[in-house]
């Protein structure tokens, strides 16, 4: 014998659902367990950049290029099913991959996965001067099924 577990959304009777879209849970349908949650800031160098352009003094001031890589061990010995955040403000996230540009600046974020290590990259430049530090804040979560990959 065979049973099943099943929780139908607050406003749906169990004997009335006719459709996957009608519960809250089901046992017959696989679900996403949490491994991990949490938060990672890349810190980049300022001073460590890769390539600069020269500009044209004295209207258009140099150009300096950021590539910078951090990582999180997951321990799970599997390239586990992740989804990565880039947090652009307090009160907004976008999901990586996210780029964007315009008017001689671009920005690039990502997050990807080994079987060791979530990674977090931070690809941009700036006409800034080279000095101090900037942070790129990300949010992700680890998930524990084995998708095969």
């Amino acid at each position: 014998m065979t049973f099943i577990v099943a929780l139908t959304k607050p406003t749906i009777d169990i004997f009335d659902a006719e459709s996957v879209d009608d519960f809250e849970f089901h046992s017959a349908y696989d679900t996403l367990k949490y491994e991990a949650q949490g938060t990672k800031t890349v810190v980049t160098d300022r001073s460590d950049y890769y390539d600069s352009d020269p500009g044209y003094p004295p209207f258009i001031p140099p150009t300096y290029y950021y590539y910078t890589v951090e990582t999180i061990e997951h321990g799970l010995e599997y390239i586990p099913y992740f989804a990565g955040y880039f947090n652009v403000s307090s009160t907004t996230a976008c999901q990586c991959p996210w780029a964007y540009g315009g008017g001689g600046y671009f920005g690039y974020q990502s997050v990807y996965a080994d079987d060791t290590y979530l990674y977090f990259v931070t690809h941009f430049n700036s006409s800034l001067s080279p000095t101090g530090t900037v942070d790129s804040d990300f949010s992700y979560r680890i998930f524990k099924n084995d998708i095969g990959l």
